[in-house]
């Protein structure tokens, strides 16, 4: 068995997986503003393997991010699949 030293609260390949093609939105526009546009609305478009975590991949017209599990959970809010 390997042990992974900060890691055990990263995604799992199963849970990331699950979230592709999931909109998100970024979450400095969860608060109502006049400046809220389609450029906060992105969607999970991949997964990828790196330094022994596993990260998500999100696209917005303007930026494709990469992040692990404990920054998508400050950064970003996962809509579920039924609002669209």
């Amino acid at each position: 068995m390997i042990d992974l030293i900060g890691f055990e609260d990263g995604y799992t390949l199963e849970e990331a997986t699950a979230l592709i093609n999931l909109h998100v939105l970024r979450k400095k526009q969860l608060v109502p503003s006049e400046n809220a546009n389609l450029e906060d609305l992105g969607y999970i478009c991949g997964v990828i393997h790196i330094n022994d975590e596993i990260e998500i991949i999100a696209k917005f017209p303007d930026v494709l991010i990469q992040l692990p599990k404990h920054k998508v959970e400050e950064l970003l809010e996962i809509l579920p699949d039924d609002d669209f």
